[in-house]
């Protein structure tokens, strides 16, 4: 029996992708070969064949308040002082006793570089697995044993940050039981609707997607999904002022029905590592609008519309396009490669080798 320990501060407590990817992955691995503890804060859930640790955290909300923030934008950011590392910084302190208690074979960390500093600290004999879903991260991989990364240009990184770290690619997965076009005629030309789903955080720039609404029909609307520091702003934005805007938060199991409501799904995210959004999207059927990138072309294929998100001309010239797609035209065949089921069995092989010790100087590879 393996024993597993993942670190997730926020697990049940947001739909986002770390936390969504931690709990199919909890609940996926194989019971009769891998225990699994998942060390959070605080939750109300309750899963079947899961340990759940938990620990009361200080949030990244409380964090953001003004007056915390004009004393941590001060602090060099060496002192991993961001609302988010001290948010995980809270779990893992509460959590030390325990961590010194309790042994483990492999652990997962999720929470960002306390919650592998921590990790590193009191893990004793287990394996260390960095799972880049902020992309590979020089001090995380520093302490890491093993890297998975989400898409080849992540490997390729990690190889270039840290030659001495075996690594494998191995995506993210999406539930196509939940996630399936609507059966239903859903186009309203009178009113169509762009989803967007994500935190409302530095790094998903849904700003971007607001500067290009202005540059669309008036009939167009947009319904932001998500929670985090940066909502006050957003709902300042003149577009969102208008009317034309709704902001949203949805537990991740209510999410299948929204995505068959809308008409087109839009992430600006740059820089975004994966994108599981991106996915669900794509499972939901509908046509979906990105950044140029590499990650987003990896994941998304040739079904997305791609444009450059900085350039909101651009940006609404490549909405319109998807909002003129008749229904039911997204292939399957781009998703179908990210399902669970096998996703799970690569996850599953990788820790049964990590474990052996097999994979150590073995041959960088990817699906």
């Amino acid at each position: 029996m393996i024993r597993v320990l993942m670190i997730v501060p926020r697990f049940e407590s947001t739909g986002r992708g770390v936390e969504v990817f931690a709990r199919y992955l909890a609940t996926g691995l194989d019971k009769a070969r891998f225990s699994v503890t998942i060390l959070s804060g605080i939750h109300s859930s309750v899963i079947p064949d899961v340990d759940c640790i938990q620990f009361p955290i200080v949030t990244r909300e409380t964090l953001s308040a003004k007056f915390i923030n004009r004393i941590l934008k001060f602090l060099p950011a060496r002192f991993l002082c961001t609302p988010v590392d001290l948010e995980s910084l809270s779990l893992v302190w509460r959590a030390r006793h325990y961590l010194r208690n309790h042994s483990f074979d492999v652990i997962l960390p999720f929470g960002g570089t306390w919650t592998y500093r921590f990790a590193n600290w009191y893990k004793k004999d287990a394996k260390i697995i960095s799972v880049g879903h902020a992309g590979p991260l020089k001090a995380d991989l520093a302490v890491s044993d093993f890297f998975v990364a989400l898409t080849p240009t992540d490997e390729e990184q990690a190889n270039q940050l840290a030659p001495h770290v075996s690594t494998k690619v191995i995506p993210n997965g999406v539930d196509l039981k939940a996630f399936y076009p609507s059966t239903l005629s859903k186009k309203n030309l009178a009113r169509q609707t762009i989803l967007c789903v994500g935190a409302f955080s530095d790094d998903k720039r849904q700003d971007l997607l607001l500067d290009a609404l202005a540059f669309l029909d008036p009939k167009i609307h947009c319904i932001l999904v998500g929670k985090g520091p940066r909502k006050k702003l957003l709902e300042e934005h003149p577009q969102a002022r208008s009317g034309r805007v709704q902001f949203m938060e949805l537990p991740h199991q209510k999410m299948p029905h929204l995505y068959q409501q809308a008409d087109v799904f839009s992430l600006p995210a740059p820089y975004e590592a994966f994108g599981l959004v991106f996915l669900e999207a794509l499972a939901s059927g509908l046509p979906v609008v990105a950044n140029d990138g590499p990650r987003q072309r990896f994941v998304i294929g040739d079904e997305g519309i791609f444009c450059d998100v900085t350039d909101p001309k651009a940006y609404a010239r490549a909405l319109e396009v998807a909002l003129a797609l008749p229904s039911a035209t997204i292939s399957a065949r781009q998703v179908n490669k990210f399902s669970w089921q096998d996703i799970i069995g690569q996850y599953e092989q990788l820790l049964l080798d990590i474990n052996g010790n097999a994979c150590h100087g073995a041959k960088k590879d990817h699906i």
